[in-house]
Order: structure tokens, then sequence, then C-alpha cells
């Protein structure tokens, strides 16, 4: 064990959250990968929050980037991590999961946890109940 994970596991012990040292072998097939740099945290997975729920508890100057037919993990990390830099609150898509996949969060490089993942059914309906709630926004369309 690295002293790097000392303060974790402190932290952990005090506030009473379960955590285990094991080998290697065991490492890797806990993680599911050879490359898991020594660490590995289980999580409980977010759920997308609700475009009511959203809308519910923003605030005035929230900031919130709806996606369509954006599926690739590795540019939904990038998306993630530039909205976090640029103060985005939340990032619309169909179905959240597609944020907490382990490549998007790899990707995101701490980005995805500033930025709540929402879930829009219906690209269309979802601006529409932004815009009922009172939000504008600006598109950017590309031909």
């Amino acid at each position: 064990m690295t002293p790097r994970f000392k303060e974790a596991l402190r932290w952990m012990a005090a506030n009473r959250k379960a955590y285990h040292v094991v080998d290697e072998a065991e490492l890797a097939k806990a993680s599911g990968t050879e490359h898991h740099g020594g660490v590995c945290f289980l999580i409980k997975k977010r759920h997308g929050t609700s475009v009511a729920q959203w809308v519910a508890k923003a605030g005035e100057e929230d900031c919130v980037l709806a996606l369509e037919d954006v599926g690739n993990p590795h540019n939904l990390g990038a998306i993630m991590r530039s909205c976090a830099h640029f103060g985005v609150k939340g990032v619309v898509v169909q179905d959240a999961g597609v944020l907490e996949s382990g490549a998007a969060i790899r990707t995101a490089e701490g980005g995805a946890e500033h930025v709540e993942p929402i879930t829009g059914d219906s690209f269309i309906d979802t601006l529409d109940q932004f815009r009922k709630a009172g939000l504008r926004d600006c598109l950017n369309v590309q031909p």
C-alpha cells in the first residue's frame, strides 16, 4: 500500500466507511482491469435528475448543457470536464447513465463530480420544459 492513500484510509476509518487492503490479483479482479493504478473505489452510481427536479432547484444563474445524439463516452467525459471548468451545473442527455461510464468518468478527470447528470426523454420536450420554467436557451446549430 502506498502512503498516498493514507489520508483517504484515515478519513474512511473516521467516517466508518468500509475498506479492504488486498493483494494485486484481488485488486485486478475487483476493478476489472490491470490498469487500476493501485486503487479501486466501489461507489454508488449516481442516477440522473429529472428535468422537473432540476428546474425546481435551479438557481437563477445556473447553466445547463443539453446534448442530443452524443454517445461516445470519451467525448462525453471531455464535455463534462469542459462544463465543470466553465461552471456549467448540469448536462442533459436522454440516458444519464452514459455519463457514468468508466471511460466518461476517467476522461472527465474530476469534472464529473461538479456536473449533475439530467435525464431528458425527448430533446425538444426537454428544451420546452426549461423554457416553460423561465430559463432561456442559447443555441448554436451547425448545418
